[in-house]
């Protein structure tokens, strides 16, 4: 039955590539939102037309035809026949039991890029199927030669041509096959806290150390290096027994973030669990001292952890 299984689901995306009607222009791939989704954004401004979201940033949604995504996956390389939309969506705050934030509303505008030799040449051709306001076209003409889409993607694509460097498993499997472009790394985003964590976990904190420092200097603020971040890899590397690293780990937050009393709790918990009784407990203290002027910490919660601290102090000194 699962061999069955797989010939039918690969006999459904046998034909999923670009299609033409007869004066030449590609048709709406009617089932795309069926199709590999590569990711999302939100106010993203990089290209042509995004000054109509001004005050009201748009959200993109990105998918590639399947037959395309397994080949790319092979050699990290976009064959023949791949297409991709690019659907953008307006957003809204206000709705629902939502807060904060934003989520997505009507369809603003659907395109697609195409990789088709035979009918583009050796560039990518880009089209625009329109939207909900003046209404969605069903086929549409590629963009003259030399258009700003092809001229953008050219310059800045990480990854043959296209924004891959936007599409995480897509640049993940690009980084593996070696074929992100030299000048990606240029301008490549900070270290994010996932990697931050393997490299820890793989090779210990003093390289992980090196690394938050190059995410720092790239941006002050990186997620690498906030209090929540590094006391969630502690945890991590404790609960895998690689208590020196997850110690120092949680050493750098409490001098990174000395007015925290978590970042203080935490780090008494890991040289408890290391036994360095005299650490933990002077660290306890130190919480205890910060506790009452941390915001961070709810007013509901202080007397909760002010409990807690106070009980491992009279462990501690016992």
């Amino acid at each position: 039955m699962r061999a069955l299984a797989l010939i039918a689901a690969a006999t459904a995306f046998a034909g999923d590539g670009p299609e033409y009607n007869s004066q030449g222009q590609l048709l709406l791939p009617a089932d795309y939102r069926e199709w590999i989704f590569l990711s999302s954004g939100i106010g993203m401004t990089y290209g042509p037309g995004s000054e109509q979201f001004i005050g009201h940033p748009a959200a993109d949604n990105v998918y590639v035809n399947p037959s395309s995504w397994r080949e790319f996956k092979k050699n990290g390389v976009w064959p023949d026949k791949t297409i991709f939309v690019l659907e953008i969506r307006y957003t809204t705050t206000s709705g629902s039991i939502n807060n904060g934030g934003k989520y997505q509303t009507d369809l603003a505008r659907l395109e697609a890029a195409v990789r088709d030799k035979a009918k583009l040449g050796d560039d990518w051709g880009y089209f625009n199927f329109g939207g909900t306001v003046g209404g969605l076209l069903n086929a549409s003409t590629a963009l003259p030669k030399g258009n700003r889409c092809l001229q953008c993607h050219s310059t800045n694509g990480a990854v043959d041509g296209t924004f891959a460097q936007f599409y995480p498993l897509a640049l993940e499997v690009a980084m593996k096959k070696g074929t992100v472009r030299a000048s990606y790394f240029e301008k490549a985003p900070p270290a994010s806290p996932a990697a931050l964590y393997e490299l820890i976990e793989r090779e210990g904190w003093v390289r992980g150390a090196e690394l938050l420092a190059k995410a720092k200097a790239r941006d002050a603020k990186a997620q690498a290096g906030s209090e929540e971040t590094l006391n969630a890899i502690g945890y991590a590397l404790a609960a895998k027994n690689k208590i020196a690293d997850a110690t120092a780990v949680l050493k750098h937050t409490a001098a990174e973030y000395p007015r925290s009393a978590n970042a203080q709790d935490s780090l008494a918990e890991i040289l408890e669990k290391s036994g360095d009784r005299a650490g933990a407990l002077a660290a306890t203290r130190r919480a205890l001292e910060l506790l009452p002027g941390d915001s961070a910490i709810a007013a509901e919660r202080r007397e909760r952890v002010a409990a807690a601290l106070k009980d491992r102090m009279d462990r501690l000194s016992r």
